[in-house]
C-alpha cells in the first residue's frame, strides 16, 4: 500500500523502486518507516483522506436539507396547500429547529417561491417518470367504466 502512495504522490525512494527485495530485510524496513519521506507521503494521503470525508459531509448536509425541503412540497400537495405558504412552513420547521434546515455554515438557500415551484417540478417529474416506466413494463391494461343512470342537475 505505501510503495503505491509514494507512486501517486511522486516520491521516489529506494526502498519503493526494490520493494520484495527489502520486504524481509527488517533494518531496512525500520529505517524506511522513520524516514522523512515515507512521513511526508503518510501526511499527504491522510490530508487527502480529511479532504474527501468533508466534502462528503458537505455534500450529505446539502442533500438532507434539499430533501427536507422537497418533504414539505409534498406535504403541502398531499394537503392542498398553495405554494405560497411555502416560505411559512420554512419559517415554522426553523422555529422547531429541523436539524437538517438549521445550519450557520449554509450560505446558499432554496427557501423561496422559485426554488419551490422548481422542487415541485421535480417531484413531478420523478412521478411521471415512475409511472411511465411502470406502464411500459406491463404487458395488458384494463380499462374500468362506471355507467351511471342518475341524471342530477
Amino acid at each position: 500500500m505505501h510503495y503505491e502512495l509514494y507512486r501517486f504522490y511522486g516520491i521516489n525512494i529506494s526502498f519503493a523502486k526494490e520493494g520484495s527485495k527489502n520486504i524481509g530485510k527488517k533494518l531496512v524496513i525500520q529505517e524506511h518507516n522513520n524516514s522523512n519521506r515515507h512521513k511526508e507521503a503518510l501526511k499527504k494521503e491522510s490530508n487527502r483522506l480529511a479532504i474527501i470525508k468533508v466534502t462528503s459531509n458537505a455534500i450529505n448536509h446539502i442533500n438532507k436539507y434539499v430533501e427536507s425541503l422537497m418533504k414539505i412540497i409534498y406535504s403541502m400537495v398531499q394537503n392542498n396547500l398553495p405554494l405560497n405558504q411555502f416560505f411559512q412552513l420554512i419559517q415554522l420547521e426553523h422555529a422547531l429547529e429541523s436539524p437538517n434546515l438549521i445550519s450557520n455554515l449554509n450560505s446558499i438557500t432554496y427557501e423561496n417561491l422559485t426554488s419551490a415551484k422548481d422542487l415541485l417540478s421535480a417531484i413531478f417529474s420523478s412521478i411521471k417518470k415512475e409511472l411511465w416506466n411502470e406502464l411500459n413494463e406491463t404487458t395488458n391494461i384494463g380499462i374500468m367504466i362506471d355507467e351511471s343512470i342518475n341524471i342530477s342537475i
